[in-house]
């Protein structure tokens, strides 16, 4: 997976989903390790493409209206 060619909107969707799968896995699990590695990879994804905490919540509140 190529985060470069995914829209915002898709960042932001596995960025949740990483961290729902942190918050039940173990800390020291590969689950856990492989997602954070994951969530990193959207996170510095999205700070390339300049969009930071704001923006990401005016997308969120976009897409679920």
């Amino acid at each position: 997976m190529n985060p470069k060619s995914l829209e915002p909107l898709e960042l932001i969707t596995i960025e949740e989903q990483t961290t729902q799968v942190m918050q039940q896995a173990q800390p020291r699990s590969y689950l856990y390790q492989t997602a954070r590695r994951l969530q990193s990879i959207m996170q510095l994804e999205l700070i390339r493409r300049g969009l930071f905490e704001r923006q990401i919540a005016a997308l969120r509140k976009n897409a679920t209206r």
